[in-house]
């Protein structure tokens, strides 16, 4: 017995449908449309403008890692406990070396900081 059905992420159609989200639901061709949606170009789409945000006037990979700096200095001080402007530094002096902490928040700055990065690099 051959059944149509569409199966378009179908987790997200899952998770939609659980929620009763419509706009999850929209997302994942759920709800009557028109056109088909297509929740990966959405994704994608998403993905490519916060990289343009973080990245995009970069002209060179030292460029990109002054910003990686930035970005990664902000995470520090905003989601780090204990962080503080007078330990930057430090920490600054571990991603330069790229050593490896200990300490869960330094390896997520640290993380942030190669993220930015590989923006740029790809």
């Amino acid at each position: 017995m051959p059944i149509d059905l569409d199966g378009s992420c179908s987790g997200l159609q899952n998770l939609g449908m659980a929620l009763r989200c419509e706009i999850t639901g929209e997302a994942v061709n759920l709800v009557p449309a028109a056109k088909p949606a297509d929740i990966y170009t959405k994704v994608m789409n998403k993905v490519v403008a916060h990289m343009e945000s973080v990245v995009g006037e970069c002209t060179s990979e030292d460029e990109a890692k002054v910003k990686a700096l930035a970005v990664a200095k902000a995470y520090y001080l905003k989601e780090v406990k204990g962080a503080s402007g007078q330990k930057w530094p430090a920490i600054l002096n571990r991603i330069a070396g790229d050593v490896v902490s200990k300490d869960k928040g330094e390896r997520e700055v640290l993380r942030e900081y190669k993220q930015v990065v590989a923006m740029y690099t790809g």
